[in-house]
């Protein structure tokens, strides 16, 4: 948890399963709802087909991956998941286009 009190965004690798709320109390609906409660710039990384990713059997998830990841917010599209290296990149480019490190 100190890690993200100390956040200054945040990287989501969204696979259809991103943002589920399970009830174990650590999981990405948690984080995902801390990044946007505090207003964290997103980074988001699509690894699903459907956007944006709607857990399975859980509404919640859904719901709040409706509102956090809108459709004006841009991503980063590695569905295939074939090009770590130019992920990287662009993660670090968006990073310091926004001036956050």
């Amino acid at each position: 948890r100190i890690g993200l009190g100390r956040a200054k965004g945040m990287v989501t690798f969204c696979t259809s399963e991103y943002g589920a709320y399970t009830g174990v109390g650590y999981e990405t609906f948690h984080e995902l709802e801390f990044a946007h409660d505090h207003q964290l710039p997103l980074f988001p990384i699509r690894l699903c087909e459907q956007w944006p990713p709607a857990p399975q059997n859980n509404e919640r998830g859904i719901y709040q991956n409706q509102l956090v990841f809108k459709n004006g917010l841009v991503y980063i599209d590695d569905r295939q998941m074939t090009q770590a290296q130019w992920v990287a990149d662009q993660i670090a480019e968006s990073v310091l286009r926004i001036g956050i490190f």
